[in-house]
């Protein structure tokens, strides 16, 4: 192989590269700069507070709900979708088991 072709390859390798990396910075610098701009909750909407047990409890004007329903993990998503996300997983694995006796007979030894 040619030394000018290889250093061409790798000088528009490293090019391509560096302008992918910068346009993604790019991106995730105004993908933070919108949350901080728009992400104000509105007025009256409920706020997450975190208790005693580290789990978030929604608030509605200073008083505690005491609802199952809304308490959050620690990145903010509330137990009942990851409950109803583990039930469809749950189920789809029901629904499309293996039917081969090397696997049945496998997941009995």
């Amino acid at each position: 192989m040619n030394v000018e072709s290889l250093s061409y390859s790798l000088l528009t390798a490293l090019f391509g590269m560096g302008t992918v990396t910068f346009f993604l910075v790019l991106l995730s610098g105004l993908m933070v700069v919108i949350r901080r701009l728009f992400d104000t909750p509105a007025e009256g909407a409920p706020t997450v507070k975190k208790g005693k047990t580290g789990n978030g409890v929604a608030e509605t004007q200073g008083s505690e709900i005491q609802s199952g329903a809304d308490v959050v993990d620690a990145s903010g998503v509330p137990r009942w979708v990851i409950a109803g996300v583990l039930a469809y997983i749950a189920a789809e694995e029901t629904a499309y088991t293996p039917y081969s006796r090397v696997w049945i007979e496998r997941g009995r030894q």
